[in-house]
C-alpha cells in the first residue's frame, strides 16, 4: 500500500539480504499502487497529483486494510516518484526484484464514470469490462 520505505531500525537488513544471496535466493518485494491516507507518503502525492482523482465523492477506490486510492500510473511524475522511492529504499540495499501486483486497478465500487487520471476519465482511457 505504497509505505515504500524500510523502517530505519532494520540493521538487519543489509546482513538478511546478503545471506538469502548467499543461498541463492532472491528477496521479491510486493509493491502494490494502492496508497492509503495514513500514508507518509499520502500528503505529498495528493498535493502532487500523483494519485487518481475522483469526480464526486471521497477520494477512495478500496477500503481493503484502510481508505485507499491508487497512485496514478498514467502520470510519468507519479512513475517517478514510486521508482524513485523503491530504488531508494529497496533497490539501493540490495533488493532487485519486485512483483508490481494490484488487480486491473481494482475498485470498491466500479463507478468507471468516477475515476479521472492524469491522461483523463477512467471511462475514456481504462480497461474495464
Amino acid at each position: 500500500m505504497l509505505c515504500i520505505r524500510i523502517r530505519p531500525d532494520t540493521d538487519w537488513l543489509d546482513g538478511m539480504v546478503e545471506e538469502l544471496k548467499q543461498l541463492k535466493i532472491e528477496l521479491m518485494v510486493s509493491i502494490w499502487p494502492t496508497v492509503d491516507r495514513r500514508s507518509e507518503n499520502y500528503e505529498e502525492m495528493v498535493e502532487r497529483g500523483l494519485l487518481i482523482r475522483t469526480e464526486r465523492g471521497v477520494r477512495t477506490a478500496m477500503t481493503f486494510q484502510g481508505q485507499t486510492i491508487h497512485f496514478d500510473p498514467t502520470n510519468p511524475a507519479a512513475r517517478d516518484y514510486v521508482w524513485n522511492k523503491a530504488k531508494k529504499n529497496y533497490y539501493k540495499k540490495g533488493i532487485k526484484v519486485f512483483w508490481l501486483d494490484e488487480a486491473e486497478p481494482e475498485y470498491r465500487h466500479y463507478d468507471f464514470d468516477n475515476y479521472r487520471y492524469h491522461l483523463g476519465p477512467n471511462v475514456s482511457i481504462g480497461a474495464y469490462i
